[in-house]
C-alpha cells in the first residue's frame, strides 16, 4: 500500500475509533462514579479506587507496551486486545450485583480512553510531521461530536439518579462501542508498538533518558507539579456535584451537561485553534497557555455556585482540556528524535501514571476536610508548574 493510501486508511479507521470513544468517555469520566454513589451508595475507600482509575489505566499501557513487545504482538492486534478487554467488563458493569466485581471491572473497562496512548506512537509516524496536529485534532473533533451526542443520550436515560436499569443501558452501549473500535483498529499497520530495542533494555531506559536528558527531565517534573495541581480534586468533580454534603446535589442530568457536554461543545468549535497552536507554534507556548486555562477553571468551578459562572468554568475546562490532549499526545514527535519517540512516550506515561495513581488518592480525603485548603494547594502546584516550565525554555531551543 502506497504511504499517502496508508495514511487515508489509518485516518479513517481512527476516526471510527475516536467517534465511539466519544461515546464511552461519559461512563468512564462520570457515570461509572455516579453509579457508585446513587445505586451502591459506596463508601469513601470504593470511591477512591474508582478515582485512580486513569492511573492504573497509563501504567497498564506501559505493560501492556512491554508484553506486546516481548511476545511480538503488533500494535494493531494489541489494539483489538484492549478494545475487546473493555468491550467485556462494561458488560459485566450492566450485569453484576456485586460492588467488588464492579469496581473491578469498571477500572479494567477504563484501559481503551487511557492506556492505549502507550500504544500508538508508531501508527502516528505515518503521518507527515506537518500534518500531525491537524490529524489528530480532526479526531478530537469527531470524538467530541461522539461525545456531545452521548451525553444527550445518557441524560435523557439517567433523569432519575436511582434507576439502574438506565445505567445498564450506558453501560451495554459502552460494551457495543469498544467491540466496534476493536474491529476497525486491526486494521491499524502491522507495526511492531515499541521500535529496535528490546524490552529490558527499554525499561532501564526509561530512567536512563531522564538522567541523560535534562531538558526533558525539567519538562517531566513541570508536568508532575500541573497533575499534583489537577488530579488532586479534578476526579471528584462529580462527588462535590452530586453529593448533600458539599451543597449542591446536582442530579445526573446537570452533572454531564457541566462536566461533559458544555467542555465538549468548546472542544468541538476550537480544534482548528489547537491544531494551529500546536503546529505552528514552539511547545512551550501551549503547554503554559494549557496551565493558565486549568487554573481558571478550578478557581471559577469550586467558589461559585453560581450557575453562570459554574458555565463559564466549564468552557475553561473544555479549552484547557482540548490544547492538552493534542500536547499530552503529540509533544514527544517535537523533542525527540524519530526513534526515540516510543521512549520518550512511554517515560512521560510511566511518570503520569504513577502520579495519576498516588495524587487523587490524597485528593477525595482532603476534600471531604477542606474544599479551600485543596483548591489552594492545586492554584499553588499550578503556578509551580507553569514557572518551572518557563525557566526550562532554554533546555529546548532549536528542538521544538
Amino acid at each position: 500500500m502506497l504511504r499517502k493510501d496508508l495514511e487515508k486508511s489509518i485516518l479513517h479507521r481512527d476516526t471510527v475509533r475516536y467517534v465511539f470513544i466519544g461515546f464511552i468517555t461519559p461512563m468512564v469520566s462520570s457515570i461509572n462514579m455516579l453509579y457508585l454513589i446513587h445505586i451502591f451508595h459506596a463508601g469513601t475507600f470504593s470511591k477512591t479506587l474508582l478515582g485512580v482509575n486513569t492511573g492504573i489505566a497509563i501504567l497498564m499501557g506501559i505493560v501492556f507496551a512491554f508484553l506486546f513487545t516481548r511476545f511480538n504482538v503488533r500494535a494493531n492486534m494489541g489494539f483489538f486486545l484492549v478494545f475487546l478487554m473493555g468491550s467485556v467488563t462494561s458488560l459485566i458493569m450492566a450485569f453484576t450485583t456485586s460492588l467488588f466485581v464492579y469496581v473491578f471491572a469498571a477500572l479494567i473497562s477504563t484501559f481503551g480512553v487511557f492506556s492505549v496512548q502507550s500504544l500508538q506512537p508508531n501508527i502516528y509516524g505515518f503521518y507527515p510531521k506537518k500534518n500531525r496536529g491537524l490529524h489528530f485534532v480532526k479526531g478530537s473533533r469527531y470524538q467530541s461530536l461522539g461525545l456531545i451526542v452521548a451525553v444527550i443520550l445518557y441524560g435523557f436515560l439517567l433523569r432519575k439518579n436511582d434507576d439502574a436499569s438506565k445505567y445498564h443501558i450506558v453501560f451495554i452501549i459502552t460494551a457495543f462501542c469498544y467491540l466496534f473500535i476493536a474491529i476497525a483498529t486491526i486494521g491499524f499497520p502491522s507495526v511492531e508498538v515499541l521500535k529496535g530495542k528490546n524490552v529490558s533494555s527499554n525499561f532501564k531506559d526509561m530512567f536512563v533518558i531522564l538522567k541523560k536528558d535534562r531538558g526533558f527531565f525539567l519538562l517531566e517534573l513541570s508536568w508532575l507539579f500541573i497533575g499534583i495541581g489537577t488530579q488532586m480534586i479534578m476526579p471528584y468533580r462529580a462527588n462535590f456535584l452530586a453529593e448533600d454534603q458539599y451543597g449542591y446535589h446536582y442530579d445526573a442530568q446537570k452533572i454531564l451537561v457541566l462536566l461533559i457536554f458544555i467542555p465538549e461543545v468548546v472542544k468541538f468549535i476550537l480544534t482548528p485553534l489547537f491544531s494551529k497552536i500546536f503546529d505552528g507554534q514552539p511547545f512551550h507556548v501551549t503547554r503554559i497557555i494549557t496551565n493558565m486555562a486549568y487554573l481558571a477553571f478550578l478557581i471559577l468551578f469550586f467558589l461559585s455556585p453560581n450557575l453562570f459562572i459554574q458555565i463559564l468554568s466549564a468552557m475553561m475546562l473544555g479549552f484547557a482540556d482540548g490544547l492538552a490532549n493534542i500536547n499530552g499526545t503529540l509533544f514527544t514527535h517535537k523533542i525527540a528524535k524519530r526513534d526515540d519517540v516510543s521512549l520518550y512516550m512511554l517515560t512521560h506515561r510511566f511518570i503520569l501514571g504513577i502520579r495519576s495513581i498516588f495524587i487523587p488518592l490524597m485528593g477525595l480525603y482532603f476534600l471531604e476536610y477542606s474544599v479551600y485548603g485543596i483548591l489552594a494547594t492545586s492554584v499553588a502546584f499550578i503556578i509551580l508548574s507553569t514557572l518551572l516550565f518557563y525557566l526550562n525554555i532554554r533546555h529546548f531551543k532549536g528542538r521544538m
